[in-house]
């Protein structure tokens, strides 16, 4: 068919370019009959013109070839000049297609595209038809190319092809995803495939066909490579009319881990509700919430939310406690389950049903492992103190030995035999002497947390400093303490200041915060240097006669996917009155339930969205493979950054590792995706501006636009200046060669 439509176009060639290839035989044939041999009659005088002509007989033979030269020239450039069609066939001839257009049709199959567009089908349903008839409507010469716009961007035909109805066929098999659309990312690849193919401005064609709902472009920023002007024109169909949505925005645990102790609990859940494109008029929305087991759809826990939005309101917080029961079975290693929320059915102007649920893995435990890493004392002083020791395991587990079976329990670890194999059934680890650490318990405490566990390091009683190098080399950390101890006036110890708010893992301390810090007095202390950002959690404030100024008193840094703390006094009723005050006990176990519970890799993991490929922590180690409830199998591959899926996680699910090690995540849709509302028209037109050429594709009738033609480079003009040129040459070589005298 394509080797038909290329004769056939060759020998298209309009009647003026006819005319002008024939009108070359014109000179050529006045030059002939001018040669035509005459019989010749004698005469004497014209001896002596004979001579002379001889003499000047081969010159004047070049002056007439070199004048029909330049006549024959000056009718063949005039009638190329007139008929551009006969150059274009003979370069298809030879597979050089000047007329065939590359055409990049990029179609947005993000989230938003889900929306109903009609009573008969979505938007993307419209964007897909209105690509078919483009097709439809190509040149049997122009190549196509195919592109995803949502993300991650994807080139399904690429590079572009003659074979239309491959187009149409992945088109057909096509269907919207959960994300949202990267169009900088998709112009950037238009624009390399382009420019690869080498393709000019008049021979490209992009064709944009969105919805172009609000969250599809960042309209105030353009984006670096995504200009196409040098390379190709850009059709654009308008954006759609916006439709009603309401959406779970996010459903976040406010603690990943929860810590059961045996009984029962609950899980804290902050969880945002959002709609787009509201009415003026109340509706009640009711979310069902639900606690799973192992993917099964009969709940643990069950529960009801209701928000009443008022006219006009688009964003909505909900806070609660999702009960956990009391699970007889001890939780060995943690349990994660499924917190699904769901908006009730039936709910009024919804547009897309996708984002109607969300869901979120939670990690049950009977018990935190804590070591504490001292020298072994636990006997009472002669002043009748206790040792850190016995301060930290009265906190930790108040109930002693004896209630083993609470949330906590403690192990004595001596520093001598402090190593990666001890480590490795602990949660956290309190260090009471650092200085009595060797490199191997350093190394060891670096990889602990490294791979999530929590350290929390404290000042030793002894005032010795001389491991302070030993922190900073082998956390990786800026932090320096000073050279000395700093005692506060026997009568004016320090206090902490009141007015820093609590840090996010202690948040559920936030509204007692002030309160707890208040009794604190501190009577010795060590400055440290280097803290920056949020590292400081707590400050010791400045004394009555205001001249010690602020230093900072509990510091926090993550490592890897755990997390260091330092406190710059000793467990030690000597350094301050912390062991005896009521947030003694709190300021321990939130600390450990919150950071354990919002380590790198359990924040990380809580925050998917589909598109994303996550890089899963250590104690992903030894899973092949994430497999999702509806068969759906994603291979795992290690790289120098870590453990990662092969490829992109595009579908909502919950996915589990496998062989089974227990672990779990959850990709949800792409919230700001779900946004329905509409681009403003004119500040759309305004961004592909920036782009390059572009005209907007009317939705009824697309092809329309493939008619009207792009300026191409014109040789009529050139050509015609060029006959012009000849004249004045064939004029003067005339007059030269005609030997007239002057």
């Amino acid at each position: 068919m394509i080797l038909i439509a290329q004769i056939t176009s060759l020998f298209t060639v309009s009647g003026l370019a006819a005319a002008g290839a024939m009108t070359v035989a014109i000179p050529i044939a006045i030059h002939l009959l001018t040669r035509l041999r005459r019989r010749p009659q004698p005469w004497a005088a014209m001896r002596f013109l004979f001579e002379a002509y001889k003499k000047q007989r081969q010159r004047m033979q070049i002056e007439q070839w070199l004048l029909l030269l330049v006549r024959c020239l000056i009718l063949l450039v005039l009638g190329l000049a007139l008929s551009g069609p006969l150059l274009n066939g003979c370069a298809r001839a030879f597979g050089a297609d000047t007329t065939g257009r590359t055409v990049c049709i990029v179609i947005d199959d993000a989230l938003s595209t889900r929306a109903a567009f009609s009573s008969t089908g979505t938007r993307f349903e419209e964007l897909r038809s209105q690509a078919l008839r483009l097709i439809e409507h190509l040149r049997p010469t122009d190549r196509i190319a195919l592109f995803r716009a949502a993300r991650p961007v994807r080139a399904e035909i690429a590079p572009p092809t003659l074979d239309h109805d491959q187009a149409r066929q992945t088109l057909a098999a096509m269907e919207p995803r959960f994300s949202a659309a990267d169009w900088p990312a998709a112009l950037a690849s238009v624009g390399d495939l382009l420019s690869k193919q080498n393709v000019t401005q008049d021979r490209g064609l992009v064709v944009m066909l969105s919805d172009f709902a609000a969250g599809t472009i960042d309209l105030d920023h353009t984006p670096e490579g995504a200009a196409l002007s040098d390379r190709a024109r850009i059709l654009v169909t308008r954006p759609m009319s916006e439709a009603s949505n309401m959406q779970i925005a996010s459903l976040v645990p406010r603690r990943q881990m929860v810590v059961t102790g045996g009984g029962a609990a609950s899980i804290p859940v902050e969880l945002k509700l959002r709609r787009f494109a509201p009415q003026t008029v109340t509706e009640l929305t009711v979310v069902d919430v639900a606690l799973l087991a192992d993917d099964a759809e009969k709940p643990i826990t069950s529960l009801q939310r209701e928000h009443r939005w008022s006219s006009g309101q688009t964003e909505a917080t909900l806070s609660f406690d999702v009960p956990v029961p009391r699970i007889d079975k001890p939780l060995t290693g943690g349990t994660q389950m499924i917190l699904r929320a769901r908006i009730a059915a039936g709910q009024q102007r919804d547009a897309i049903d996708a984002d109607d649920q969300r869901q979120a893995v939670v990690e049950l435990r009977s018990q935190l492992h804590v070591g504490v890493v001292g020298n072994g004392r636990s006997d009472v002083r002669s002043t009748g103190e206790l040792a850190p020791e016995e301060w930290l395991a009265l906190a930790l587990q108040p109930g002693g030995k004896k209630n083993s079976a609470g949330p906590i329990e403690t192990q004595q670890i001596l520093n001598a035999n402090l190593d990666e194999q001890t480590l490795a059934s602990l949660d956290a680890v309190f260090v009471l002497s650092p200085d009595a650490l060797d490199d191997r318990g350093w190394t060891a405490l670096h990889r602990f947390a490294n791979g999530g566990g929590l350290v929390w390091i404290c000042l030793p009683t002894n005032q010795s400093l001389t491991w302070s190098g030993e922190l900073k080399k082998n956390f990786g950390l800026e932090w320096m303490l000073g050279v000395e101890v700093t005692e506060a006036p026997e009568a004016m110890p320090w206090t902490l200041r009141l007015d820093t708010p609590a840090p996010e893992p202690l948040s559920l301390l936030a509204a007692d915060w002030s309160a707890l810090l208040k009794p604190v007095r501190i009577k010795r202390r060590v400055d440290i240097n280097g803290v920056t950002g949020d590292s400081s959690w707590a400050q010791i404030a400045s004394s009555a006669d205001g001249k010690t100024p602020a230093s900072p008193w509990l510091v926090s840094a993550p490592v890897g996917d755990g997390r260091v703390i330092l406190i710059t006094t000793a467990v030690d009723t000597a350094w301050s009155n912390l062991p005896t005050q009521p947030i003694f006990v709190p300021l321990l176990h939130e600390t450990l339930r919150g950071v354990l519970g919002s380590s790198g890799d359990a924040v990380r993991l809580t925050k998917l969205t589909a598109g994303d490929r996550p890089l899963l922590g250590r104690r992903w180690d030894g899973a092949q493979q994430l497999v999702a409830a509806e068969s759906t199998v994603i291979v795992l591959r290690r790289n120098d950054a870590g453990l990662e899926p092969a490829e992109v996680l595009e579908k909502p699910a919950v996915y589990t590792a496998q062989p089974g090690i227990g672990l779990k995540l959850a990709v949800n849709p792409a919230a700001e995706a779900g946004n329905t509302q509409a681009l403003d028209s004119d500040a759309l037109a305004r961004w592909l501006g920036r782009l390059g050429s572009w005209s907007w594709l009317e939705s009824s009738r697309p092809e329309a636009a493939l008619l009207a033609e792009a300026p191409r480079t014109d040789l009529g003009w050139p050509l015609l200046w060029a006959t012009l040129a000849l004249l004045l040459f064939e004029t003067a070589l005339a007059k030269r060669f005609s030997h007239a005298a002057a």
